[in-house]
């Protein structure tokens, strides 16, 4: 009974519940049949409102008519004539070697015949499984072909990177221009070198051998003879009994005391000689006869060894103490010959320069010279050279003409009494020849930048071995000048250059310094203005906490690195700043 109570109240309820449901369907359905009549009373009212347009047929004309089906096989013939036309072959798969053109025909080619195949398939479906067959390995070979597209950096890091690199290169042409100007001033020190030992050399030239050298010499041979003569008295009258049978010895000894004689009679000629060349060749006697003495000392002390061994074997103490004496006077003989030896080299050293300063002292020539070697070194143009040779011809009163050419500079000095015009176009069209030309007129001499020319009174006044041989030392001296004048303008012209590029480099440093400061502050700038955005971004969204975390961690990790970049960009400050400061040093320098 209580069951069917229950059940009963159940439907009672669900039909309630349903009646319910059907009330409110109702009312629904009621309230879209007013919206509907409102919708439809409002629609009669716009087309009451709206004037009526008259409908016309449209006519038949080509525009409407149906569009007739493309020719496909025409326009991939087309295609076809075309790529043979500009490659020269027929045509097979799609080639990454071809043409540009070439190969824009060769897709519409192969597009265009499977064009042609699917319009001939009978439904849809079938066409589009046609072209997928038909085009999928033409795409998979330009799908392997293309190229990457690369990736653009922003605009101010590729324009550090162009400055970075542009200073590398500005950097080793910096070092090339160091290497070239030190290989420079090697140049200018080993000329300014040549010219110091050409002015010492100039120096020395007016000592001379004095009386107090000669007397030492003879005084040196006087005690080499006294030990000499000491020596082969104890050998062949003292101490007779004991070196009769050593023959060697006896023979070596009667050398060295010939040849002792010998340079006696060599010294007492030096001091009775006043000829400058006897003097010499009795100096040269004299050296090789040391030279000879120094031998013979050495043969005698070989010989004198072998008597050592000898007496040991024997035991006779008293021939042994005479033969260590014997030693003694080798010894002390060749320090004497050692002696006059360096005595004989230093007397011949001074006789050659007194012989050069007599000559130099007595030939007006050589005075004109020297004199004209020791000034032609402090002349600084062309003009002054040429200046200091026309005044070293004035002196000899050499009548000639001479043409000075260089790439700095041209002078003509005339003595010979022929009209200027005519010389210098003779002295132009001179040429450097190995020899002197000999002509109606007279002798010219031309080598290197100097041209000279001696009338035939004036050649045949002067001896003409010592005249060409003279030439060539004058023209030795000015081409050194010039080349040494040639290279100190090279020098001046490459430091104003090194001045002016390192200026250039070190604005340009200063700009990109500048711009690489300013750009690293606005990427600064933006980074932190984009991080606070996030994060006010994430506080103000509503999202899970663990997705909120997420992002926290990204933001921070981002700002980590972004700071890690900032200080790795101070290696490109210290770069810069270390460049900066080589140039200052190249400048200095």
């Amino acid at each position: 009974m209580p069951e069917s109570t229950t059940l009963l109240i159940l439907l009672l309820q669900l039909l309630a519940l349903a009646l319910v449901v059907c009330a409110v369907l109702g009312w629904w359905v009621w309230r879209l049949r007013q919206q509907c009549v409102r919708l439809m009373s409002a629609c009669r009212r716009l087309k009451s409102a709206r004037p009526p347009v008259r409908r016309e047929p449209p006519p038949d004309t080509e525009e409407n008519a149906q569009p007739a089906a493309l020719d496909w096989r025409a326009l991939s013939q087309k295609s076809l004539e075309r790529y043979q036309q500009l490659t020269g072959k027929s045509l097979g798969d799609y080639a990454q070697d071809d043409p540009f053109s070439a190969r824009i025909a060769s897709v519409r080619y192969h597009y265009l015949q499977a064009e042609d195949e699917a319009a001939q398939a009978g439904t849809e479906q079938r066409a589009w499984l046609t072209l997928e067959k038909r085009l999928a390995q033409l795409i998979t070979v330009l799908l392997n072909n293309a190229k990457p597209v690369e990736a653009h950096e922003p605009d101010q890091v590729a324009l550090l990177r162009q400055r970075v690199k542009a200073l590398r290169k500005v950097e080793d042409d910096n070092k090339q221009l160091q290497r070239e100007n030190s290989a420079f001033a090697k140049q200018v020190e080993k000329l300014g070198g040549y010219r110091q030992k050409y002015q010492a050399l100039m120096q020395q030239l007016g000592e001379g051998v004095t009386p107090a050298e000669l007397s030492s010499l003879a005084q040196s041979q006087k005690s080499h003879k006294a030990a000499v003569e000491q020596l082969t008295q104890r050998v062949e009258k003292e101490h007779a009994a004991v070196y009769r049978d050593k023959k060697p010895l006896l023979g070596h000894i009667a050398e060295l005391s010939d040849i002792a004689r010998d340079s006696d009679q060599c010294i007492d000629e030096i001091l009775q000689e006043s000829q400058q060349q006897a003097q010499l060749a009795l100096m040269e006697q004299l050296r090789r006869n040391n030279r000879v003495q120094r031998q013979t000392i050495v043969q005698l002390r070989k010989e004198l060894q072998c008597l050592r061994r000898a007496l040991e074997e024997q035991s006779e103490a008293g021939d042994s103490a005479e033969v260590q004496r014997l030693e003694k006077l080798v010894r002390e003989t060749e320090t004497c010959v050692a002696t006059l030896e360096s005595e004989v080299d230093y007397l011949h050293d001074k006789l050659a320069q007194r012989h050069l300063e007599q000559t130099g002292e007595s030939d007006p020539v050589v005075v004109q010279l020297k004199f004209f070697a020791a000034n032609v070194v402090l002349q600084t143009s062309v003009q002054d050279i040429a200046a200091l040779l026309a005044r070293v011809f004035a002196n000899l009163q050499w009548r000639a003409a001479f043409y000075l050419s260089h790439d700095s500079g041209r002078s003509l000095h005339n003595f010979s009494g022929i009209e200027d015009a005519h010389i210098s176009s003779m002295l132009q069209a001179a040429k450097a020849e190995e020899s002197p030309v000999h002509s109606d007129t007279g002798l010219f001499f031309a080598q290197a930048s100097l041209r000279v020319f001696f009338s035939n009174q004036m050649a045949d006044t002067v001896e003409q071995e010592h005249l060409l041989e003279r030439l060539g030392f004058i023209a030795a001296l000015v081409d050194l000048q010039l080349e040494h004048l040639t290279d100190l303008q090279n020098l001046s012209g490459y430091q104003q250059h090194v001045a002016q590029f390192v200026s250039s480099v070190k604005e340009s440093v200063a700009n990109i310094e500048i711009q690489y400061a300013y750009g690293t502050e606005q990427a600064r700038s933006l980074v932190n203005n984009l991080i606070i955005e996030l994060r006010q971004l994430v506080a103000a969204s509503e999202i899970e906490p663990e997705l909120r975390e997420v992002f926290e961690t990204a933001i921070s990790e981002a700002s980590e690195r972004f700071s890690l970049l900032l200080q790795s960009g101070g290696v490109v400050d210290g770069e810069i700043a270390k460049l900066a400061e080589t140039l200052d040093e190249l400048e200095k320098k």
